[in-house]
């Protein structure tokens, strides 16, 4: 199990594949029942395979860049697993000039799930709802509602099997990476 001070950690090389994960890492993807996922199946792998919309792609594609320019970035997103929701901060740096970027990920504060929404507890249906992986937004028809909202409208308590989730970034999180980027500041010299 991840400690609460755990600093999970990869790199990535100028054609954005990944080239070192942390041991960290590793307990990570294990703790999260990332079936089949080791370190020798995503090393020299680009990191976009692992990365299931475009939207976010895109996203972490004018990250790196603007990374690669000099730029630290810094965000915080949250991180689900089965028994725990987490409050996580990204810090994205620069490794140099061969355009080698290193990502790390820290635990700001954790809180016990609520056991009833667990897909393990839950028996899921074969429909897809996209989840905003920043702030939990469900994405209705293209439009991103509070979860708490989404609930009511799709009428979620009464479902005998729970849809199953998939993440993405909505549109208002999206605008917030974009001016987070768009004004990191560069690093400074120590």
């Amino acid at each position: 199990m991840l400690d609460d001070d755990c600093c999970v950690s990869y790199r990535i090389n100028g054609h954005d594949e990944i080239i070192s994960v942390n041991d960290d890492w590793c307990r990570y993807a294990s703790d999260h029942g990332w079936q089949g996922i080791s370190p020798e199946k995503v090393l020299n792998k680009p990191v976009y395979n692992y990365i299931t919309d475009s939207t976010t792609s895109r996203l972490y594609q004018y990250l790196f860049k603007r990374v690669r320019g000099g730029s630290t970035v810094r965000y915080q997103f949250n991180c689900e697993s089965s028994s725990h929701r987490r409050l996580m901060e990204m810090t994205v740096t620069s490794l140099g000039d061969r355009g080698d970027v290193e990502l790390k990920a820290r635990m700001l504060c954790k809180q016990a799930r609520m056991q009833q929404f667990d897909p393990a507890n839950n028996p899921q249906n074969d429909e897809y709802l996209k989840a905003c992986g920043w702030c939990y937004r469900i994405d209705i028809e293209g439009n991103w509602i509070h979860v708490e909202d989404a609930v009511g409208k799709l009428g979620m308590f009464e479902f005998s099997r729970l849809p199953q989730m998939t993440h993405g970034i909505c549109k208002y999180c999206f605008a917030g990476m974009l001016k987070d980027v768009s004004t990191a500041l560069p690093l400074q010299s120590s």
